[in-house]
């Protein structure tokens, strides 16, 4: 079946945004489910087609996202644009995090990780982001044992770290998960006050 043009888009959000704002009128004027057709193929393919020039274009966007990051936009804006490397499978994300937090050189008020990809591995690839801000908010973000682990490490070994509150509202971080971030309550290298 041919439909045409297709399209692809860097950040996952604007091809879900297209793929609802296609399905929906379909549904409501012709009354048909375009997702039990198959016509959602061409919405559900991955974004970085490993192709010749698909390749060759995957690097070119992830080398603006970095001269986008050096700019030194807003930290919102620069969260937006690691979110972007992440969906990319860019390796240097963790590098291009920990340079960005060099060059700031200041503390973030509060990390929100709900606003962007709740997975495992986006959060253990942002653990800079993570232990520079005073208040992180993981609320509903699939927080594990060995998230916890890795948190709990990565504060440890960070004294320069600037945490404070920590919300793990809504996950199942497991007994020894909690043992081990109750823990650093009482760690008097570790700045962290409130765990919630």
């Amino acid at each position: 079946m041919s439909l045409g043009k297709v399209f692809s888009f860097v950040h996952l959000s604007v091809q879900e945004f297209l793929a609802a704002l296609y399905a929906f009128p379909c549904f409501i004027s012709n009354n048909t489910n375009v997702l039990e057709k198959g016509q959602s193929d061409s919405l559900a393919r991955p974004t970085d087609r490993k192709t010749g020039s698909g390749s060759h274009n995957k690097e070119e966007t992830v080398n603006y996202i970095k001269e986008k990051i050096r700019e030194n936009p807003s930290p919102e804006k620069s969260i937006n644009l690691f979110q972007c490397l992440n969906e990319l499978k860019d390796p240097s994300l963790v590098q291009e995090v920990q340079t960005y937090l060099r060059i700031r050189e200041q503390e973030l008020d509060e990390f929100d990780m709900s606003k962007y990809d709740p997975s495992e591995e986006c959060l253990l690839r942002l653990l800079p982001v993570v232990t520079a801000s005073r208040k992180d908010v993981l609320y509903n973000c699939c927080i594990t044992d060995e998230v916890c682990t890795a948190l709990a490490s990565a504060l440890r070994s960070n004294p320069s770290s600037h945490l404070r509150e920590l919300n793990l509202s809504y996950n199942k971080p497991g007994d020894s998960g909690v043992k081990q971030l109750s823990a650093l309550l009482e760690d008097p290298h570790c700045k962290l006050e409130k765990l919630q």
